[in-house]
């Protein structure tokens, strides 16, 4: 009897989109990934945590992915932003997936440093 691939999704902003765009472009399936894995990626330039609660569409599955990979944040810190608000909003989204969604691991991935002059001044400072 086969046995089913595991179901990895890969949710996230602009760095996802981009990701999703270059395998496409460079004609990379399944991020290279033998057969026991199935990869799907789903990324929104800007996307915001906020935005999440009015367009879960991101978030929504016919079939929940066994694993998902979070990529989130880092368009949500702002020179007036709270940390522990972005901390508490990702681990949110975080347990909605594993509890609500059924996904069975739930990874987030570090907020990663933009480049100077793709970011707000002072992002790395309070994002590093």
């Amino acid at each position: 009897m086969a046995v089913s691939p595991v179901r990895v999704a890969i949710i996230g902003h602009s760095f996802i989109r981009r990701l999703r765009e270059y395998a496409e472009k460079c004609n990379i399936k399944n991020l290279n990934l033998d057969s026991h894995f199935s990869v799907s990626m789903r990324g929104k330039g800007g996307l915001c945590l906020k935005h999440l609660s009015y367009d879960a569409s991101i978030l929504r599955f016919v079939s929940s992915p066994d694993i998902c990979f979070l990529q989130l944040g880092e368009n949500d810190i702002q020179s007036n932003s709270v940390p522990l608000k972005i901390a508490t909003d990702i681990i949110a989204i975080a347990n909605f997936l594993h509890d609500g969604v059924g996904v069975k691991i739930v990874l987030v991935g570090q907020l990663l440093r933009r480049l100077p002059y793709s970011a707000c001044n002072g992002f790395n400072e309070k994002g590093g």
